[in-house]
């Protein structure tokens, strides 16, 4: 799949949808996402190629459960969580984007600064496929290796060029890192990937919509669920 090249750090397709959602998976449902910027940035269409996920790939962040949103909302009105794309406006309230779609695999990755963790259950049970696993990091123009798998630590250590780094979660610094990863597990081994992708998507709380169709919110709320603006 094209999706899928050497250097590309995209982040986790998500095939295995299916499975959390079963068979809503053609039918609509509702998404939510955390912002400060003001209503009229979404209202005439969603621009999903603005954030890049500080490295994983484009696409509008989303949370299958509101309750994880509210909270991440109310983390950006008090500093506690950082956006790649910063709002200097006047009215940086903090408000949920609700989308609902259908959710087709082709159009979702999973995002890996929620759901690093996921990945590297699988890696850790799997040692034998990633261990010594090496593909191109463009972010640092090195080489990433897997120097280590540590079961008792549950924690990975990788190597980009000379510096080494241990990952168990994850966030912002090493969401990309692991995203090259699973992109590098997706060619090697497609079967491997899509098995990764079915048992890993039941815990998966955070995805992003990639698709090619520009996207509208169905309605806009605040922290206190009150409806600030909603589709006629």
């Amino acid at each position: 799949m094209n999706k899928y090249t050497v250097g590309t750090i995209l982040g986790l397709s998500a095939m295995g949808l299916v499975k959390k959602f079963g068979s809503r998976n053609e039918q609509e449902v509702e998404l939510y996402h955390a912002t400060l910027f003001p209503s009229e940035s979404f209202i005439n269409g969603i621009d999903t190629h603005r954030a890049k996920g500080f490295g994983q790939g484009s696409g509008f962040y989303l949370y299958t459960s509101k309750q994880e949103a509210l909270e991440h909302a109310s983390g950006l009105a008090h500093g506690l969580f950082d956006k790649q794309i910063q709002y200097k406006g006047e009215d940086g309230s903090p408000k949920i984007i609700v989308v609902r779609l259908p959710l087709k695999p082709e159009n979702f990755d999973i995002d890996y600064e929620e759901s690093s963790h996921v990945f590297v259950d699988y890696i850790l049970k799997n040692p034998d496929v990633f261990m010594g696993m090496e593909v191109y990091y463009p972010p640092e123009n090195e080489n990433v290796k897997i120097r280590r798998i540590n079961p008792k630590r549950g924690t990975i250590l990788v190597q980009i060029g000379t510096n080494r780094r241990s990952i168990r979660t994850t966030g912002t610094r090493n969401a990309p890192i692991l995203a090259t990863l699973a992109n590098h597990l997706a060619n090697i081994h497609p079967d491997l990937f899509a098995q990764f992708e079915r048992e890993a998507i039941n815990e998966a709380s955070g995805i992003k919509y990639n698709g090619l169709e520009k996207i509208y919110p169905v309605r806009i709320e605040d922290i206190n669920g009150n409806i600030i603006w909603e589709k006629q």
